[in-house]
């Protein structure tokens, strides 16, 4: 990340690791709990009813379905790296907080609307950003 360079390198380093851990584990839980429920859908009503108890097991991340809650990393680490913007005085401190504010909001339980809220929070901090590093990256052609 080259807008942290002092106090916020190491911020930004680890933050990145694991959000892009977090990410992959999100993969995962896409995989796992979202597109192999799909394939139920062709199931008659009764046969359905007959795998009830496989699908409660996939609800309570039985075996090793717990590694999918490791897609908390990709927020913590983004919330890092979002510490380290602000040590560094790159973005001011209520932008950090908005989206700080927006990664928490979407760490919820499918809830759409906090989702959305969260992810619009999280546009109102990031857009500045993207904007003024387009524009330098222009002028500087």
């Amino acid at each position: 990340m080259t807008l942290l360079n002092d106090r916020g390198e190491l911020l930004g380093y680890v933050g990145g690791v694991l959000a892009v851990f977090g990410a992959c584990m999100l993969a995962v839980d896409k995989g796992a709990l979202t597109l192999v429920l799909t394939a139920f859908q062709i199931l008659p009503d009764q046969e359905f009813s007959n795998i009830y108890p496989a699908l409660q097991a996939l609800l309570d991340k039985a075996g090793w379905l717990w590694m999918t809650w490791l897609f908390l990393l990709l927020p913590i680490g983004f919330i890092i790296q979002v510490t380290g913007l602000i040590r560094e005085n790159v973005i001011p401190r209520w932008q950090g907080l908005i989206i700080i504010l927006g990664l928490l909001l979407l760490i919820n339980p499918d809830i759409e609307i906090i989702s959305a809220t969260g992810a619009v929070l999280m546009c109102i901090g990031l857009i500045p950003i993207g904007v003024r590093e387009i524009t330098d990256t222009l002028r500087r052609l």
